[in-house]
């Protein structure tokens, strides 16, 4: 096989599904209180600062961690707990990629990648919201 050598190399460029991320697939119209709630925890997430959204934690918040103890929580609790979590991991990606708005409960879930000791890992996350004094708040969040 000849190769013409004077030709300039051109590298391939990386198909747009690899470089643009995909949107969220949404089941139903999400409400825009619902869905700032949603983008709170996934800006969160990727900065790995449970502040950005620590304000939509209920009383109460179910909290299910990977290798960790499921229970109940209490907003300042949770925020601690998630708070001890990543600050020993590093998200690399995270972006929800379903979002449902139940009448009664609104999720979204989603996944990424998250760098500990010195790997990277796959992660998951499912958010379920209730309404709690007339606003919608985080009744259950699990990583997995």
């Amino acid at each position: 096989m000849v190769t013409d050598r004077s030709a300039p190399f051109t590298p391939a460029l990386p198909a747009v599904s690899d470089t643009i991320p995909a949107p969220p697939q949404v089941k139903d119209q999400v409400p825009d209180d619902v869905a700032r709630i949603f983008r709170d925890i996934e800006a969160g997430l990727v900065a790995a600062d449970i502040g950005k959204f620590a304000q939509h934690f209920g009383k109460v918040t179910f909290l299910s961690i990977r290798n960790s103890r499921d229970a109940y929580y209490s907003g300042n609790q949770a925020y601690y707990i998630l708070k001890d979590h990543f600050a020993a991991r590093r998200v690399v990606s995270f972006k929800f990629s379903l979002l449902t708005a139940d009448e009664r409960s609104p999720y979204a879930t989603g996944g990424g990648v998250i760098r500990y000791r010195g790997s990277n890992e796959l992660f998951q996350v499912y958010v379920a919201l209730s309404r709690a004094d007339d606003r919608w708040v985080i009744a259950r969040l699990n990583i997995y």
